[in-house]
């Protein structure tokens, strides 16, 4: 188990279903990646269900972008841990200081 995942505190599994970014894309007051995560699995956490998650552009800001489309372009399934900030309405967030996989292909039986 990687020292990453070993540390984790909330981390699923599952696949993007979709993802919006531009101009209009705010939260928090930055301009970020807003995608859905449909959650298959909880391998660890109590995370469940359909969760919106965002991430940075990846150009300094530590976004994962790569990550969430690969999801969605190949169909598979990601490995992520994500980081929920407090309050009433939490912000969930993934970038590239913390757990991430893309899963292999399935092989066909």
């Amino acid at each position: 188990m990687s020292a990453r995942l070993q540390k984790a505190k909330d981390v699923v599994r599952g696949k993007f279903i979709s993802l919006n970014a531009g101009r209009d894309v705010v939260r928090e007051g930055r301009r970020l990646i807003v995608g859905k995560l449909q959650v298959d699995e909880t391998l660890k956490g109590d995370l469940k269900g359909e969760i919106e998650v965002v991430t940075g552009f990846g150009t300094g800001d530590c976004g994962v972008p790569d990550a969430l489309l690969i999801s969605i372009a190949w169909d598979r399934q990601i490995d992520l841990e994500i980081s929920r900030s407090g309050g009433q309405d939490p912000l969930y967030s993934v970038n590239m200081c913390g757990y991430g996989k893309v899963l292999p292909m399935p092989t066909a039986k």
